[in-house]
C-alpha cells in the first residue's frame, strides 16, 4: 500500500513537471531559476526563455516555456472527374445461310415376277406389287442466326481520387 503512495507521489511530480514543459527551469515566465544554458536545452529556447527556437524546419515562437507552434501543409486528397475512351464490346445479330444436303425416305411402288411349278406339267407365274421406302438425297437452304462481337470506343466519365 505505501509502496502505491509513493508511486503515484512521483509520477504527480513528474507530470506537473512535463506540464511546465520547463524541465530543470522552473519558472520561466517570471524570469526566475532560467539560465542561458538551461533555457536552450531544456526550455527549447534561443537565448532565454521568450526567444524562439527552430524545431527541424519550423519555427517555434513565443515563451520557451509556453505552447510552441509549427506550420505544416496536409495534402487533402479530392474528386476528380476523368473522361477517357474505353472499348466497349456489343453483340448484333446476323442471319447467315447454308446449303446442307438432306436424306429424304420416298415412297416408290414395285412390281416383281415369280415364276414358280404348281403341279409337274404346270408353271404359274405370279406378279406382285409392294411399296419401298427409298433414301433419296438433295440439298436444302437453312437460315441460321449469329451474334456478332462489334467493338467501338465510347467515352465514359468516373470519379478519380487525386
Amino acid at each position: 500500500m505505501l509502496r502505491t503512495l509513493f508511486g503515484l507521489c512521483i509520477a504527480a511530480v513528474f507530470a506537473v513537471s512535463v506540464q511546465a514543459d520547463c524541465g530543470d527551469c522552473g519558472d520561466c515566465a517570471a524570469g526566475t531559476g532560467c539560465s542561458q544554458e538551461a533555457a536552450v536545452t531544456d526550455c527549447g529556447g534561443d537565448a532565454g526563455c521568450g526567444g524562439a527556437a527552430v524545431v527541424g524546419e519550423a519555427v517555434a515562437t513565443g515563451s520557451a516555456c509556453g505552447p510552441t507552434y509549427e506550420t505544416r501543409t496536409v495534402m487533402r486528397s479530392q474528386y476528380v472527374t476523368e473522361t477517357r475512351m474505353v472499348p466497349t464490346t456489343t453483340y448484333q445479330q446476323q442471319t447467315q445461310t447454308r446449303m446442307k444436303t438432306v436424306t429424304k425416305k420416298v415412297a416408290r411402288v414395285e412390281s416383281r415376277e415369280q415364276t414358280y411349278t404348281v403341279n409337274v406339267p404346270q408353271t404359274q407365274t405370279k406378279t406382285e406389287t409392294y411399296t419401298v421406302q427409298v433414301a433419296v438425297p438433295y440439298t436444302e437452304e437453312e437460315t441460321y442466326t449469329v451474334q456478332v462481337p462489334k467493338t467501338e470506343e465510347v467515352e465514359e466519365s468516373y470519379q478519380v481520387c487525386v
